[in-house]
């Protein structure tokens, strides 16, 4: 292929008509479109650059023979195979085929070589000059950037208020959103902008803004904002390089100038359009002073050739749209990727070879087979790590999301996720193994990598790396380095003065645009910490109060070598736009293209209403949002409830088309009977970026996130977002309403309630028709599967009925009772057989903050009242079997086990059957002693943990069921090792003096 690229019938020939045709077209169409300087700049660059490519790209169809076209057939006459073999005496024999194909290659060789040493190497000699000439222009334009690079440093701020003052008013007339900022420079003559930072700077001379200066700022300041809003900087820079690529031709020169040109004249356009006065603007052009054409860093005035061709096209108020459009620019783009891939396209491919020329019989050589590049091996990741003495680090771990929380889970603040969920700890050599497909999701592009984050804990050592998705078998060895330990904390003043105080904060650390999401950290003490090696990171920081959330901030730091700690103290986040308004008049709609489901309305018609606005982006949220809206304006509408659905799509017939095709989809609703209105008006820019946002009112309130709900109150104030989980009673509360409980409701929960100083209280049958009325309504799922009524309903009373339980017991007794209604484990308690299977019928109602002793009291007067039986719960020390627990909590993973990040309570099999999370080994004592039926004595040492997982498993169940017995005894013993290997803690089953709750009838009352 490089022989064809270089072949002077090929890439030479091809560039110089290919590369001709397109400038040259570019160049009249630029003439043609001569008053539209928008328009004709954006041809002419397209020309230049297919100009450039179209001659690769022709290269590489005909080395793949993809040309559209079929070349002749030729056909060779095949000889007969004995004439071919064996033709002469003299025919080398095919037993010696080395020496035959070594003659061979001497000869042609000879024959090849000899002619041309005679010839004058033109071909080289155009191609190093070609390739010196580049080098030449390349090194140029790379000393032209840094001197920029230098002039801005050496450059002072400006402090003048004339100059503040226009570029305020620049920024306003061209919706910059960006932070512009201004300097003066002994350096440049005129303005230049130097847009290659995340915000423009302008360069102005040493005497801009002086009072006896006429020029008129704003509007020279506009010519260079709208070079930054052109993205001028971006298309000098490639043109630059162009030319470097391809620097004989003629063509292409004239159309960079002519190019620069039309740039200049597209600005003088925004200027004209901004409805800056023509006259004062050309005035301003005559009086600054020439300062040369930097290198993609536009200036106002570069020479005075060309001034006078743009002072009279000004004057003469020739200067049209400055915008080229949309639909003109996708236009010319597609036609221009059309016509550079159809003339690569359009030449002929190698013809396919008769079968007269296939018949021809010629000695082969047989070639060892290449490994086949599909199989498992080719698709293996070998992480190697290496500590910075060389040695291999074992027990380190590999991540591609890790979180850090608040709390310690398991004796760590990290909680690890391998998306190709295979081992990601490292062995004794310090080798991890991944499989490279696993890592990476399918729709992901070619060009996207993985990053993994690696980390010893206990070490503190850690690394990072960056994986592709496209690749062979690769060993990676990473050196783990000493990490820092970088925390902080979020705060937003702005929230916090309009009573809105931050509950909730998101961090995200990353290093480059494929490692966002790696590190993350969300709290609700808005703090943060995480742990990386050495390296520049950018936080990603937002959060969020109750109705309101801040801005996202992203600070950049570094970690210096050997660096153990960074404290960043508290990161201030600025409330978001819409946030602002809270408590203050919302902002009227506006300008509507169309209204549907009712006449056109303004925010102030709509006073004493409570008003959701509906901020639903370019497409209907059919299935999930809209749904719920429904239902609030079938129950409130009458009300005073007003919500209107607000999209910035192109118009009513648009939505409509999505509607239907999103309905179709994913389902939901076809239709709301609500207000659905297009927002029209100017776009806006999102902040700090270059992307559009269709729709006035989206603008007014910064509306970032789609959708966003947004409410207003009856007196025309903006209350901040509404959670639709909390909308109905928010509304309720708003409007006045208080929903009208059903007649079964109220007298269930007349006969269900507790009395001030009543702590237990047993509803026993036959029960009220309410009671059916009740398990129908609030446990209709349940009802659907078993129809008849539960044995038993358990409630808890702090004010208001909540729902602890149910079940279908057939005849409840004092032993259920203790279990279910006040949750007691059977190693608790003790009694004879008689009072414990005491029947006990009926619901049960608790004061559950009350202390077990409390309650155990209260079920002793309520067996008297009730049942005129004096049964006593007494505390009494009984020696008993218990397990006996020391140690310090360490965790360790199962071997094996699928989740490894959990305590796993099981026998012998791992089969999940629930779990939960206990916040202190304490905790998690009294869960392994639930679970094995059997007091846990805690003597353990102190310990920081505050969140344990844990996973039980069905092959523990038969522990929960069994009485103390040498059977049990023998069973424990696999449960209890098990948890020692994974918690370090030490457990002994042995007698011993406890309290417990023995149950007893005094019969003498």
């Amino acid at each position: 292929m490089i022989s064809e690229i270089f072949s002077a019938e090929s890439f030479f020939w091809s560039c110089l008509w290919q590369s001709t045709i397109f400038i040259a077209a570019g160049l009249l169409g630029s003439f043609i479109l001569r008053h539209r300087s928008a328009r004709a700049h954006q041809v002419l660059l397209l020309a230049i650059i297919a100009a450039v490519t179209v001659p690769v790209i022709s290269i590489l169809v005909k080395h793949y023979e993809l040309g559209l076209f079929a070349a002749k057939t030729a056909i060779i006459q095949s000889q007969p195979e004995d004439q071919i073999i064996y033709e002469t005496a003299g025919t080398t024999s095919l037993e010696n085929p080395e020496h035959k194909l070594g003659t061979v290659e001497k000869d042609l060789t000879s024959v090849i070589t000899a002619p041309e040493s005679s010839k004058f190497p033109l071909r080289s000699v155009v191609l190093y000059g070609w390739l010196v000439a580049s080098l030449v222009l390349a090194t140029r334009l790379l000393i032209t950037f840094i001197l920029g690079v230098r002039l801005l440093g050496l450059a002072t701020p400006l402090d003048c208020d004339n100059i503040e003052q226009a570029v305020h008013l620049a920024k306003a007339k061209l919706r910059i959103d960006k932070d512009v900022s201004f300097y003066s420079s002994r350096g440049v003559q005129s303005p230049v902008i130097w847009c290659w930072k995340r915000s423009p700077i302008l360069l102005l001379p040493s005497a801009a803004g002086q009072s006896d200066n006429r020029i008129d700022w704003a509007g020279v300041l506009c010519h260079e904002l709208a070079h930054y809003k052109r993205r001028d900087h971006i298309s000098g820079l490639l043109t630059e390089l162009l030319v470097c690529i391809m620097p004989w031709h003629p063509l292409l020169w004239w159309a960079k100038s002519r190019l620069i040109g039309l740039s200049e004249q597209a600005c003088d356009d925004w200027v004209v359009a901004t409805g800056q006065p023509c006259t004062n603007y050309a005035e301003s052009l005559l009086d600054l002073i020439p300062c040369g054409q930097m290198a993609f860093v536009p200036a106002v005035v570069s020479s005075k050739k060309g001034l006078a061709g743009r002072i009279q096209r000004i004057l003469k108020n020739n200067c049209p749209n400055p915008r080229t459009g949309a639909v003109w620019a996708l236009t010319v783009t597609i036609v221009a990727v059309c016509l550079t891939i159809g003339v690569a396209l359009a030449q002929a491919r190698p013809a396919v070879q008769s079968s007269a020329v296939q018949d021809i019989i010629v000695p082969t050589m047989t070639l060892a087979e290449p490994d086949n590049p599909n199989n498992v091996e080719s698709n293996v990741i070998v992480l190697r790590l290496v500590d910075s003495n060389g040695r291999p680090v074992a027990g380190a771990k590999v991540g591609t999301n890790v979180s850090t929380s608040d709390a310690l889970v398991l004796g760590s603040r990290l909680s690890w996720f391998l998306r190709s969920q295979e081992n990601n700890i490292s062995n004794e050599l310090g080798e991890i193994t991944l499989t490279r497909e696993k890592l990476f999701i399918t729709s992901w592009p070619a060009d996207r990598k993985r990053a993994l984050y690696v980390l010893h804990e206990d070490r503190q050592i850690g690394s990072k790396c960056m994986i592709s998705k496209d690749g062979k078998k690769e060993e990676i060895e990473l050196t783990l380095e000493p990490v820092c330990h970088v925390h902080g904390k979020l705060g937003s003043e702005g929230l916090k003065k309009i009573g809105r105080p931050l509950i909730g904060t998101n961090v995200y650390m990353y290093w480059d645009r494929d490692s966002f999401g790696v590190l993350s950290h969300a709290s609700e003490k808005q703090l943060f910490d995480f742990f990386v090696p050495p390296g520049r990171y950018t936080l990603h920081t937002y959060g969020s109060g109750e109705g309101a959330s801040s801005k996202h901030l992203y600070p950049e730091i570094e970690v210096k070598a050997n660096q153990s700690e960074l404290d960043l103290g508290v990161i201030d986040l600025p409330p978001t736009k819409l946030a602002s308004f809270i408590g203050k008049p919302a902002i009227e709609f506006g300008p509507i293209k169309a209204w549907k489901n009712g006449p056109p309305v303004k925010l102030a018609d709509l006073k004493s209403k409570a008003v959701i606005i509906y901020f639903d982006g370019d497409s209907p949220n059919t299935s999930r949002d809209l749904p719920r809206f429904v239902d609030l304006h079938e129950q409130l509408a009458d009300k005073g409830l007003v919500i209107i659905a607000l999209y910035n799509c192109a118009d009513m017939e648009d939505l409509e088309n999505k509607w239907v095709e999103i309905y179709e989809k994913f389902g939901g609703v076809t239709d709301v009977p609500f207000r659905v209105a297009i927002d029209g008006g100017e776009p806006t820019f999102y902040e700090g970026t270059n992307k559009k946002r269709l729709g006035a009112t989206y603008g007014a309130y910064d509306i970032t996130i789609d959708p966003t709900t947004m409410l207003i109150d009856p007196e025309g104030k903006v209350v901040g977002k509404l959670s639709l989980h909390k909308a109905k009673e928010i509304l309720e509360e708003m409007l006045g309403v208080k929903p009208a409980l059903p007649t079964w409701r109220q007298r269930f929960d007349r006969v269900y309630r507790l009395d001030p100083k009543q702590v237990i209280k047993r509803i026993s049958p036959p029960f009220i028709p309410e009671r059916r009325d009740y398990y129908l309504n609030e446990h209709s799922q349940q009802a659907s599967h078993v129809s008849r009524s539960p044995d038993r309903f358990t409630f808890h009373w702090d004010g208001k009925l909540k729902n602890w339980g149910l079940g279908f017991i057939n005849t409840p007794d004092i032993d259920s009772t203790l279990r279910s209604v006040l949750r007691m484990n059977t190693f608790e308690y003790e009694g004879p057989e008689e009072l414990l299977s005491l029947k006990l019928p009926g619901d049960w109602v608790v004061r559950d903050e009350a202390s077990q002793e409390v309650k155990l009291k209260a079920l002793e007067q309520l067996l008297a009242d009730e049942l005129g039986r004096s049964i006593q719960f007494e505390k009494r020390i009984v020696e008993q079997e218990v397990i006996l627990a020391a140690g310090r909590f360490k965790f360790h993973p199962v071997s094996g086990a699928r989740k490894q990040d959990v305590v796993h309570l099981y026998v012998d099999e791992l089969s999940t059957s629930g779990g939960g999370t206990a916040h202190s080994v304490a905790e998690l004592l009294h869960k392994i002693g639930n679970r094995a039926n059997i007091y846990v004595v805690d003597r353990t040492e102190p310990s920081e943990e505050n969140n344990i997982p844990y996973y039980i498993h069905r092959s523990s169940r038969d522990l929960r069921r069994m009485e103390s017995s040498p059977e049990k005894t023998e069973k424990l013993k696999p449960f209890l090792a098990n948890l020692t290997e994974q918690t370090e803690l030490q457990f002994e089953v042995a007698l011993q003096p406890v309290e417990t709750w023995v149950v007893s009838e005094n019969k003498e009352n």
